[in-house]
Parts: structure tokens; C-alpha cells; sequence
């Protein structure tokens, strides 16, 4: 079968090198080397049968489901491509909230450093205080102790003074009155 101008063809090569048709058919065009097969009659018959307008017709078929195909494709792109976009909004928004939320933490932290640091300064100046205190109260109560201790013994010797008075008043003969002596 040798091609016409009337009646174009899609010539493709085979991967013996051998020049098929777009459908996989074997092509004569038309040279005295390469005889024609032998069983290809009815193939033939085919697509020499069919017209300009039913071969441009498959191939806008072809065409039509490729372009949908495509289409499709494109569509499902574009549709993960704003899903995509949706979940890094989406994901920004979290960022930013937890970016906040570190922020309210750390001040949380640092007042938290503060309060504990000022609530130990001010339980030392407590302790202090109370353990000077307690020094001062020892410290008076000893010096008022000492002051009683001092009056005490006074009194002690003043007694003392009464009792050997009054015992020696006992052996002396009546009449006799004996002084106490003053130390």
C-alpha cells in the first residue's frame, strides 16, 4: 500500500526499525525492497476503508479524552494545591498560638523566679529577725535575771541576819537584848 496525498497517515517506527502505522500495523510504502505481507488484507482493507473525517475523528476522540484527562488531573492538582494551602494557614495559625503561648509561659516562669526569690529574701529577714529578737530577749531576760539574782541574795543575807539574831536572842539570858549586825 503505497500513502496518497489525499489520505495522510501516522507513521511511526517499530523497534525492529520496520515503519508501522498509529495502530500498530505493518506499512508497505511502496519501495520494491520490502514486499508486502501476506496476511495483512483485511488490516489493510481497514484502514484503507476508513476516511479523513473518521481518522480525524478518533483523534479527536483521543484528543477529547486526553484534554478531560487532563482537565481532571489539573483539577486534583489544584485542589491539593488549596488543601495544601489551607493546612499551612492552618499551621501558621498554631505556630502563632504556641509562639504566644511560650511567651505567656516564660513570663510565667520569670514571675514565678521573682516571687520565690523575694519570698526567700523575705523569710531570711524573718528568720533574722525573730533570732535577733530571741538574742535581745535573752540577752535582757539574763540582765534581769542577774538584777533578781542580786536583790535575791540581799534578801537572802537580810534573813540570814534575822535568823542568827533571833537564835541568839534564844541563848542569851533574858534581858539582855543582842543588836543585829549590819554587813
Amino acid at each position: 500500500m503505497s500513502t496518497s496525498p489525499d489520505r495522510p497517515q501516522a507513521i511511526m517506527m517499530d523497534q525492529q526499525g520496520n515503519l508501522t502505522s498509529l495502530f500498530g500495523r505493518p506499512m508497505n510504502m511502496g519501495s520494491s525492497d520490502s514486499p508486502a505481507p501476506a496476511n495483512d488484507s483485511s488490516d489493510n482493507r481497514a484502514m484503507a476503508e476508513m476516511t479523513r473525517e473518521e481518522l480525524n475523528a478518533k483523534l479527536e476522540l483521543v484528543q477529547e479524552r486526553n484534554d478531560s484527562r487532563l482537565s481532571l488531573f489539573e483539577q486534583r492538582m489544584d485542589n491539593a494545591l488549596a488543601e495544601m494551602r489551607g493546612d499551612r494557614a492552618d499551621l501558621k495559625d498554631d505556630i502563632r498560638g504556641l509562639q504566644s503561648d511560650i511567651k505567656s509561659f516564660r513570663v510565667h516562669i520569670i514571675s514565678t523566679v521573682v516571687v520565690t526569690g523575694i519570698a526567700v529574701i523575705s523569710g531570711v529577714a524573718a528568720f533574722n529577725a525573730t533570732v535577733l529578737s530571741n538574742m535581745v530577749a535573752s540577752f535582757e531576760s539574763g540582765k534581769n535575771t542577774a538584777q533578781l539574782i542580786g536583790d535575791a541574795t540581799k534578801r537572802l543575807e537580810v534573813l540570814q541576819d534575822r535568823i542568827e539574831a533571833a537564835q541568839s536572842n534564844r541563848q542569851a539570858p533574858t534581858g539582855t537584848t543582842v543588836q543585829p549586825q549590819a554587813k
